[in-house]
């Protein structure tokens, strides 16, 4: 026997449960759909500041790898730089300065070869100032070894040859004295004092810079002088110790005979000091510095 199915409504119109209507609530207020083509996702790094300086960088990992040295006033720092050559006794130093020495005094009197031995002398005397000023950044108190000649020529010569190059720019003003003096007259003394001058506060802060920067193109005057007014008011005591240098140099070597010799054995050791006194002053002030770029 075929019992026909009961007439069910169609399952999607089933009454609600207890035979009720359903409930008309209002719909929710919800925002519009935000445009997919204009989305925009905030990650983390936008969240949380971000260096992109450079500069800031840099002398964050200065200041985490070596401290700053305490400050210290003129007469500190003077005192420091005059002990500094012969810390590690005498015969460190004359041992291979009096070379360096001789070899500057007979420059001047041997006609052509005396200038291919003033440029050796000059690099390798370069090369270990550039030591100086380098070990005192990394905290060395005692000066470094001299140079070998066994050490790869780029260690050799390149920092040698960027401190020598930095000299002779600082002569730049000397330089176009020359250029504009009649050889029968002379250069006139107050221009050529003046040029002495200009390397004088030149020069220091060049050096300096070289180093800390480790590259040529820092001994600019655009980064060499801000960096000189960065670390004032000690940078009062580089320029007076370089000033006497050079007006050291100058005066000795008019003395009859031995002027050369004299003027280079005072030249290497107060540039032996100036190395010293700006590497201090280099060390004491790395956080304005490394912000110079």
């Amino acid at each position: 026997m075929n019992i026909p199915p009961p007439d069910l409504p169609p399952p999607g119109n089933l009454p609600p449960p207890g035979g009720l209507p359903p409930p008309n609530l209002p719909s929710p207020n919800l925002p519009p759909p935000a445009d997919q083509g204009n989305e925009r996702v905030i990650s983390q790094f936008e969240r949380a500041p971000v260096e992109t300086s450079v500069a800031a960088k840099v002398a964050k990992q200065i200041e985490e790898a070596i401290a700053e040295r305490p400050l210290m006033d003129g007469a500190a720092l003077m005192a420091d730089a005059k002990a500094y050559p012969w810390r590690r006794g005498r015969d460190h130093l004359l041992r291979i300065g009096s070379l360096i020495v001789l070899a500057f005094g007979l420059g001047e009197k041997v006609p052509l070869a005396g200038i291919v031995l003033t440029v050796i002398a000059a690099v390798y005397a370069g090369d270990f100032l550039y030591r100086v000023v380098h070990s005192t950044l990394e905290g060395s108190d005692t000066p470094p070894d001299w140079p070998k000649t066994s050490e790869p020529v780029e260690e050799l010569i390149k920092p040698g040859v960027r401190i020598t190059s930095a000299f002779l720019v600082g002569h730049i003003v000397w330089l176009f004295v020359w250029l504009n003096t009649d050889s029968h007259v002379g250069m006139n003394p107050v221009a050529q004092w003046i040029s002495y001058l200009v390397a004088a506060v030149y020069f220091p802060f060049a050096m300096m810079m070289i180093v800390f920067q480790e590259r040529f193109a820092a001994c600019a005057p655009w980064v060499s002088i801000p960096s000189m007014l960065r670390c004032m008011p000690a940078s009062k005591s580089a320029l007076t110790l370089s000033v006497t240098a050079f007006v050291a140099i100058h005066v000795l070597k008019m003395v009859p005979f031995v002027g050369g010799l004299l003027g280079a054995a005072a030249g290497l050791v107060l540039f032996i000091m100036l190395g010293r006194m700006v590497g201090m002053i280099a060390a004491q002030h790395r956080k304005a510095l490394a912000e110079m770029h």
